[in-house]
């Protein structure tokens, strides 16, 4: 997995297989709640867990680690202010 991700597609297979799981994440459980903000918290939190584990295996840069972190904050505390 690392040789595809560093040498035949630069560093950004494990970011695309990652924005893919949280889209993924997102559809379930929109299909399952009907709740767009409920759905969008509770996976962009999974893809938070999941960008500090692909990060610890090295399959993404710092960046989209980050950028998925304060992501799944940012929609946390929209969702808060709104309650």
């Amino acid at each position: 997995m690392q040789l595809i991700n560093t040498n035949i597609m630069g560093g950004v297979f494990g970011t695309l297989i990652l924005i893919v799981i949280a889209v993924i994440c997102f559809m379930a459980f929109l299909a399952s709640t009907n709740d767009v903000p409920k759905s969008l918290m509770a996976s962009s939190f999974i893809a938070a867990i999941l960008g500090v584990m692909l990060r610890a295996l090295n399959l993404i840069p710092n960046l989209a680690m980050f950028i998925f972190i304060i992501g799944a904050a940012l929609v946390t505390a929209f969702n808060m202010r709104k309650a």
